[in-house]
C-alpha cells in the first residue's frame, strides 16, 4: 500500500497531464518518496562532490518509481521509500575514480529504465 502524499502528488501530476516525473527537491523527495533527504551542508556536500543527495523517478500513471540516493543514505532510504526501489550511486571516497559522473549517470540511466521510461516513451 502507497502513502497518501504519494497517491497525492500521482493524482495532481496525472490531472495536469504529466505521465513522469523527476523529483530533485529535498521537499519534494521528502513529500512523496517518503526519504527524509539530508540537507546538502557540510561534508555530505562535499562527499557529493556536487551530485544531488537523491532524485526521485516517478512513473505517475503506475504510482511506481526508483529512488536513486548517495550511497552513504541508501539503508536509511531503502527503509524509507515508499515505492520500495532504491538505487544507490557512488560518491567520493578516498580510493574512488576522480570522476564520479560516469557512476552516477549509469545510475541514473538505470533508475529511469526501472520506472518505466524507455527512448521509446
Amino acid at each position: 500500500m502507497k502513502d497518501e502524499e504519494l497517491a497525492r502528488a500521482c493524482v495532481n501530476l496525472r490531472d495536469a497531464g504529466i505521465d513522469f516525473a523527476l523529483l530533485s527537491s529535498h521537499e519534494s523527495i521528502t513529500y512523496a518518496m517518503g526519504f527524509d533527504e539530508p540537507v546538502p551542508i557540510g561534508s555530505a556536500r562535499d562527499f557529493a562532490v556536487g551530485l544531488p543527495l537523491a532524485l526521485a523517478v516517478l512513473d505517475v500513471r503506475e504510482e511506481s518509481g526508483v529512488l536513486l540516493v548517495s550511497e552513504g543514505y541508501g539503508e536509511q532510504a531503502a527503509r524509507q521509500n515508499r515505492l520500495k526501489k532504491t538505487l544507490p550511486f557512488p560518491v567520493f571516497h578516498a580510493d574512488s575514480p576522480v570522476d564520479l559522473i560516469p557512476g552516477f549517470l549509469s545510475r541514473a540511466k538505470e533508475a529511469l529504465l526501472a520506472a518505466g521510461i524507455h527512448e521509446s516513451s
